[in-house]
């Protein structure tokens, strides 16, 4: 029988895996790359839309705007906001056009959309934009609520200002 023989391609095939193998425990023990966490304090302005309200809500918050209201925002942890702008539309609806057999966008004329524009003081990190703890995103749903007026919408816009 003959024993089996060590040349050149098995060195090399070794060689290659060792290689290989060190290659990939280098990369996994590279030490993480860490960006400074930078934490800053900012006045942020961002709209909610509140979709088919009364026309009393509407307006109670023109007139919380007008009487320099403050106002709630947010369920768990409530942080404070300045209204700077009130905007009030007829709501929007989906109908049938029975005689051309298709769906139709009409306006609801007991209903109205209202989009607030507040600003309040955030924080600022990499990650995200913060107010008490609550992140605010562009399309997450929020409360506002203030003396005289209240509701549930979505944040459509947000910026931040110098």
């Amino acid at each position: 029988m003959d024993k089996p023989k060590f040349n050149f391609l098995d060195g090399f095939l070794i060689v290659l895996i060792l290689l290989i193998v060190l290659a990939g425990a280098l990369i996994l023990m590279r030490p993480q790359s860490t960006q400074a966490d930078t934490t800053r304090t900012a006045t942020a302005e961002y709209s909610i839309e509140f979709a088919k309200y009364d026309k009393s809500v509407a307006d109670a918050f023109v007139a919380a705007k007008e009487a320099g209201e403050t106002v709630w925002v947010s369920e768990k942890e409530r942080f404070p906001a300045a209204i700077t702008d009130v905007s009030i539309t007829p709501a929007k609806t989906v109908t049938v056009d029975e005689r051309r057999n298709r769906a139709v966008l009409g306006e609801d004329p007991s209903c109205y959309d209202i989009t607030i524009t507040l600003e309040s003081t955030v924080t600022e990190t990499n990650d995200a934009i913060t107010a008490s703890g609550n992140r605010l995103m562009v399309g997450e749903k929020i409360s506002a609520r203030s003396k005289s007026a209240a509701g549930n919408g979505y944040i459509v816009s947000l910026k931040l200002k110098d």
